[in-house]
């Protein structure tokens, strides 16, 4: 446990979680995606499309 009880492997999370945020905010990109893929909560669908 760290001084604020919290387990280590949770600090870690959030520390990415952080991390992954900053980046999104400085590349204009959605900070709600970056937490979520992070975290590992719900599920996103990717299309790619190829120019014809």
């Amino acid at each position: 446990m760290t001084g604020q009880g919290e387990e280590a492997s949770d600090k870690v999370v959030n520390d990415a979680v952080a991390f992954a945020v900053a980046i999104a905010e400085q590349g204009g990109r959605s900070t709600e995606f970056a937490r979520d893929m992070v975290r590992g909560v719900g599920s996103y669908a990717v299309v790619v499309t190829t120019p014809q």
